[in-house]
């Protein structure tokens, strides 16, 4: 069995920008949190829409949700969102 190692925030491999299959997939999976009642964490969206309320809450930078990159030999990158840029 593979031992996990997690990477400090200083050493990572990675450059600092997410694909738009990573930010699809986490929009997806807060827009669905959303759904289900789970809290928000910008002030009056505007919108009752789940999936523009996790647009918005990743354009303010305040989304709860993190990108987790796993490389072939078990290393493991946690990023933020608010550290990722969309190209």
């Amino acid at each position: 069995m593979q031992s996990i190692l997690f990477v400090m925030s200083t050493t990572r491999n990675t450059i600092p920008v997410i694909t738009k299959y990573e930010l699809a997939a986490l929009l997806s999976e807060r827009a669905a949190e959303i759904a289900d009642e789970q809290p928000i964490t910008i002030q009056n969206p505007g919108t009752t829409n789940p999936v523009e309320i996790a647009r918005l809450e990743f354009k303010a930078g305040k989304s709860p949700k993190k990108v987790k990159r796993v490389w072939p030999d078990g290393t493991v990158e946690i990023w933020a969102l608010s550290e990722l840029q969309v190209i």
